[in-house]
């Protein structure tokens, strides 16, 4: 079920990832979303023979399979406390129509609670903090908003000139959260959202923000209330980060095309990904510590996409080989320096 991954030798001075591919053998369309500061990891995959989607947790080495229903489970996002979030089909009929129910996971206990929404919506949720406050977007017919769900209640947001068009993408645990938005002339704006109040994301000499993250991953924000994400701008498209109105760009040294932030560790360690331009704009991680860049590849792939960094430094992304595709984590030892290969 589990396969590990060889590391690279890498300097004295720095310490060595150790990846291990989660996804089982055999498995299509692996995705992985979400991982809390314990190691948890949470994705989903497709059965090759029913094509029907699963969703997973993969905690201390345990793969565990989750499905909700019969029909197709997804889960994007876990807690400290081992809840997650996600969406699942609730029946057949949904299946056929594509019409999701966003829920929670609890992993433990393992039972699910639907996140309150009406019926009439179709609702994926994609982010969940420690109090257990769940964000993601609900579809009404050509029309998408975005949700902030508590137990009993939730809240549908529009962000600002974006009247068709939002999408909740990330929520830390200060209840600070990331939305999305399209405006009438389709640019694409985000903000930070926090009691009812919007803050534009508008890094100088950028263009609009026009997507968050690489991969499977759609933004970012840590708890302590860093941004990470990416703009477009005059070059191609670059990565920031955005605290307390402060932004710092990211481009990877002699790829100017396109770099994108998937997150910030507490270690201040930035985790994220670029177009390689001498491997025909392959794309590949990288992590950038005091001021160096550091490409990030799990050996035997030729393309490597990270996802998300948490507080110890580990990695989740998506890979591709000659033979094959999949999903990761890459782990860095306790006692060692930030890991750089």
């Amino acid at each position: 079920m589990l396969a590990a991954l060889c590391g690279a030798a890498t300097p004295a001075a720095a310490g060595t990832y150790t990846y291990t591919s989660l996804a089982p053998a055999g498995s299509i369309q692996p995705a992985v979303s979400g991982m809390n500061d314990s190691d948890q990891v949470v994705g989903s995959f497709q059965d090759p023979t029913t094509y029907r989607s699963h969703g997973f947790l993969w905690s201390g080495g345990t793969f565990t399979q989750i499905d909700v229903g019969a029909y197709g489970t997804f889960l994007t996002a876990i807690n400290a406390s081992g809840i997650a979030a996600g969406y699942y089909y609730a029946n057949a009929a949904d299946a056929k129509k594509f019409k999701y129910t966003a829920m929670t996971y609890d992993t433990v206990k393992q039972t699910h609670t639907d996140v309150p929404l009406s019926s009439k919506y179709s609702a994926v949720a994609l982010g969940i903090n420690a109090q257990g406050v769940v964000i993601g977007t609900a579809f009404s017919g050509p029309h998408e908003k975005a949700f902030i769900a508590k137990s009993h209640s939730a809240e549908l947001v529009s962000v600002p000139h974006s009247p068709y068009v939002t999408v909740g993408v990330a929520i830390s645990d200060r209840d600070e959260a990331v939305m999305s938005g399209v405006d009438l002339a389709d640019d694409e704006y985000s903000y930070v959202y926090r009691a009812g109040k919007f803050t534009l994301l508008a890094p100088p000499g950028g263009a609009s923000v026009n997507g968050f993250g690489c991969a499977s991953n759609s933004g970012a924000i840590s708890n302590t209330g860093i941004v990470a994400g990416s703009y477009g701008n005059a070059a191609g498209v670059v990565g920031f980060t955005w605290h307390q109105g402060h932004y710092k760009s990211y481009e990877f040294p002699g790829q100017p095309a396109q770099t994108t932030v998937s997150g910030v560790s507490a270690d201040d360690v930035v985790a994220g990904c670029y177009l390689d331009s001498s491997a025909g704009y392959a794309t590949k991680g990288f992590v950038h510590i005091a001021g160096a860049y550091h490409t990030i590849l799990v050996p035997g792939s030729s393309t490597t996409a990270i996802v998300a960094i948490n507080a110890k430094n580990s990695l989740i992304g998506q890979y591709t080989s000659t033979s094959a595709s999949g999903v990761f984590i890459a782990q860095c030892a306790a006692g060692q320096a930030p890991c750089t290969q």
